[in-house]
């Protein structure tokens, strides 16, 4: 069987990252595809005989065993490999399904959403090798061209040739370096890394809020680290009692409700709800709203007088008669007095009286 090589991730932190990005280049010796440099190692450089050796000697890389997220990665990992002068047959990579057989994913957890497995493969099953735990990727001429990479399920051991280490520094942000905020929780895994350009949402913990309904602020991996820096913390959520309990009776005595806070309430005698009822009840919610929402009490005795003044109104259409029969009796006024000058004030208010009388008998048929 030919040569055997293991393909190792290299993971720094936000700080090494940093400045790795603002360089705009690789580490010397390294090769960069897209937000990686990668670096191939002889087997007698780090001396390991398993898998599992792989891993413990990528660790002190600070790495771990490398995903190949896509299609596109591959393929510039594949041309970098076919520039080796000494090309590996296969690369172990941290694809597996130690945890669960058949169910493969990436040595941090993640699930391999891009997969290029060749013919009949996974076989492990089938074959019955009951160790067919890792991955290689392989090629079938050694020439590393693209078109003839494939993905094998293969046992874990390397126990014979000698094999070849690929190394990865992966511009990721460490979830351990997400700005702290307390009472808050992201669902990620410490050791986990997130990519460029991706996001985690730090959602604050029941009972905790950044403010009404704001229970979540999200960070972005960036080239300067995460961002934005989150400097505020989720507080305690708090319901805040009707502004004045005006006629409102509560069955408790505090004035601070968190979220789950019940109470129940009614109006005093004088006092009485809209829509009839006797007793309230409300829940303090996690946005710091009540639910449903606190009601109010009505006077009774003033509710009583606006709903009389209602009833006593006169309808719409009355109103507007009357409105147009004082428009007419202008116009009436004015054709009578013509050019008639009065010298006698109180004379001219007596006439107007009467002239309007006049005209209020002719439109509505009384004396």
């Amino acid at each position: 069987m030919g040569s055997r090589a293991w393909f190792c991730s290299v993971v720094i932190s936000a700080t090494l990252y940093c400045v790795v990005a603002k360089q705009h280049d690789c580490p010397k010796g390294w090769h960069q595809v897209r937000h990686a440099c990668y670096r191939a190692f002889k087997t007698d450089d780090l001396q390991f005989k398993t898998v599992f050796h792989a891993q413990v000697k990528c660790r002190e890389y600070g790495a771990h065993l490398a995903s190949i997220p896509s299609r596109e990665i591959e393929k510039e990992v594949a041309e970098y490999l076919h520039t080796l002068k000494s090309r590996p047959h296969l690369i172990y990579f941290g694809l597996n399904d130690m945890r669960k057989e058949g169910h493969f994913e990436w040595t941090d957890g993640s699930k391999a959403n891009y997969t290029n497995w060749g013919r009949d493969q996974p076989d492990s099953p089938r074959t019955r090798v009951i160790n067919e735990n890792c991955t290689t990727i392989r090629s079938r001429d050694r020439s590393w061209e693209h078109s003839k990479i494939e993905w094998h399920d293969f046992h874990c051991c390397a126990s014979s040739g000698i094999a070849t280490v690929l190394c990865e520094i992966a511009f990721s942000c460490l979830v351990a370096n997400l700005p702290a905020v307390r009472n808050a929780r992201h669902g990620k895994q410490m050791t986990s890394l997130v990519s460029l350009g991706h996001s985690v949402d730090m959602e604050c913990k029941p009972g905790f809020t950044f403010g009404g309904v704001n229970r979540s602020r999200t960070a972005e991996c960036t080239l300067t680290g995460w961002s934005p820096d989150i400097k505020e913390d989720c507080r305690e959520a708090r319901c805040i009692p009707h502004p004045s309990w005006r006629g409102l009776i509560p069955n408790v005595t505090k004035v601070d409700f968190i979220p789950g806070d019940v109470i129940e309430y009614y109006c005093d005698g004088n006092f009485t709800f809209g829509d009839g009822s006797t007793l309230k009840i409300s829940k303090c919610g996690w946005d710091e709203t009540w639910d449903p929402p606190l009601d109010d009490c009505l006077d009774e005795v003033a509710e009583a007088q606006r709903l009389e003044t209602r009833r006593h109104t006169k309808p719409l259409k009355e109103a507007e008669g009357s409105t147009a029969i004082g428009a007419i009796a202008i116009i009436f006024i004015s054709v009578e007095l013509g050019i008639m000058v009065f010298s006698d004030l109180q004379a001219m208010r007596l006439h107007l009286v009467y002239m309007v009388h006049n005209v209020r008998s002719r439109f509505c048929g009384k004396s």
